[in-house]
């Protein structure tokens, strides 16, 4: 009886540590998804709130800082770790906004073994519906679409 239970020890000795690292690497992929989960609803509400920023005096950069803040303090609240590693970029494609982000994720627990765990990399990006829209500089009651209208061929001219 005393061999069989030594044994049992010696193969739980054996197979503890397998186990306590297979927990760590299933906890760190745990936190690594819900801070990819985090980082993407961040640019998702991120880019429903750009049409609020709109303004004829804004450039793009002032617009991308904007955003970056936005998903910044909205990972910190949620305390995400590393949001230093945090990159936001807002691109016109086709006159649409496109905010594409990048974070890189570094796990709490790093093992000289598994190198695939020294930085996560995540990337999303988040496309706003509806073009954006052309500014009227001009002070009138008139609207954007109207004064485009102005400039336009009337129908059946080249």
């Amino acid at each position: 009886m005393r061999k069989l239970k030594a044994q049992q020890i010696t193969e739980f000795m054996l197979a503890a540590p397998l186990l306590i690292m297979f927990f760590v690497v299933l906890t760190e992929y745990a936190f690594a998804f819900n801070s990819n989960i985090v980082f993407t609803n961040a640019l998702k509400s991120s880019i429903s709130s750009y049409i609020n920023l709109i303004d004829t005096d804004k450039t793009t950069a002032d617009y991308q800082e904007a955003i970056t803040n936005y998903v910044r303090t909205d990972m910190q609240n949620n305390r995400i770790p590393n949001v230093a590693s945090l990159n936001v970029n807002l691109i016109n494609v086709n006159n649409t906004p496109v905010v594409i982000g990048s974070y890189t994720y570094r796990p709490g627990f790093t093992f000289v073994f598994l190198p695939a765990l020294r930085e996560i990399k995540m990337q999303s990006a988040s496309v706003f519906s509806i073009p954006i829209q052309n500014f009227n500089g001009y002070q009138t009651g008139i609207s954007t679409a109207q004064l485009n209208l102005l400039g336009a061929a009337p129908a059946g001219e080249p």
